[in-house]
């Protein structure tokens, strides 16, 4: 995918001396094909990479920003401060989007790439600290030590029954 990168990257790459070196090698086209794969790669992710601190620094200052403007506004009331804090959280709503394309973007990738399921990932997610949050056992009303799941499930169930039968209702 990455020869079909934006048309800046490819002209930072074909400025690369590498690559001008290479054109006139008696190497194989398959061979340059992969060192000019691997110096966009470079150029590439030295983009993103800058691209990304920029807008993690951008978010930074939208919400240091949209912080003093709340506190002014709480203050002051005025219609121009709400204006101006409505202005800075559209802006930061656009830059969380574009964070949000590029995720999916990335994701969808993925997909037609690697053949990485993005399902399988937050399934995978989801499941993963589910031995954490399982409880092995329980001591029911009676002090016996219940090991089965329906057991502790039995047990918890007619624990909440009691606690909320001895709530008043309202």
């Amino acid at each position: 995918m990455l020869y079909r990168s934006l048309p800046v990257l490819v002209a930072k790459v074909h400025a690369d001396p590498q690559v001008r070196e290479n054109k006139g090698s008696v190497a194989s086209t398959g061979t340059l094909w992969v060192a000019n794969k691997s110096s966009l790669r470079g150029v590439t992710k030295g983009c993103v990479r800058r691209r990304e601190a920029q807008q993690s620094q951008r978010i930074t200052v939208l919400e240091g920003e949209m912080a003093n403007l709340e506190c002014r506004a709480r203050q002051l009331d005025g219609e121009e401060l709400r204006r101006q804090l409505a202005f800075l959280r559209a802006e930061l709503w656009q830059v969380s989007l574009v964070q949000a394309r590029q995720c999916w973007q990335a994701s969808t990738q993925r997909v037609y790439e690697l053949g990485d399921m993005t399902g399988k990932l937050l399934y995978q997610l989801a499941t993963r600290d589910v031995s954490a949050r399982v409880v092995p056992l329980i001591r029911d009303l009676t002090g016996a030590i219940r090991e089965d799941l329906l057991a502790i499930a039995h047990t918890f169930a007619s624990y909440y029954v009691d606690l909320y039968a001895q709530v008043p209702s309202p």
